[in-house]
């Protein structure tokens, strides 16, 4: 999949579209739909057509229409983060999680993130987490 979006040069458009399809699957009654057993191939692809076509490119739409056939429309979201993986470590991306007891600033998240990169070698996408007020 990835050797497909490199080769396209389409690998943001394929981020943006699959974390879409994300986003609109975690809704419990469409996948519930999607992944029905009792409910045809045919009618899934007939209605991820109609749900998804013009919002996704073609090879996206026929890559969740292939999960939905399967009754497997569920691991969108696993592939979606397997996805942005790849293309981290083809960019030098590194993500770190920071959670802190006390709030800090913004000079300290910077010196944290500079401090990454010097030990990893990449560069530092942080998610920072500060404290609930009490």
């Amino acid at each position: 999949m990835f050797q497909i979006a490199l080769a396209r040069n389409q690998i943001d458009l394929w981020m943006d579209e699959l974390r879409f399809l994300t986003d609109s699957l975690s809704n419990s009654e469409v996948l519930t739909i999607m992944d029905a057993p009792q409910i045809s191939a045919a009618r899934k692809m007939k209605f991820t057509r109609k749900i998804f076509d013009g919002f996704v490119s073609p090879i996206v739409l026929n890559l969740v229409s292939l999960l939905a056939s399967r009754n497997v429309t569920y691991l969108i979201s696993k592939i979606f983060e397997e996805f942005q993986e790849i293309v981290d470590v083809y960019r030098g991306v590194g993500r770190a999680s920071v959670t802190t007891a006390v709030p800090i600033d913004q000079k300290d998240l910077t010196k944290l993130v500079n401090l990454l990169e010097k030990i990893t070698e990449c560069k530092i996408c942080l998610l920072y987490t500060s404290p609930s007020p009490r």
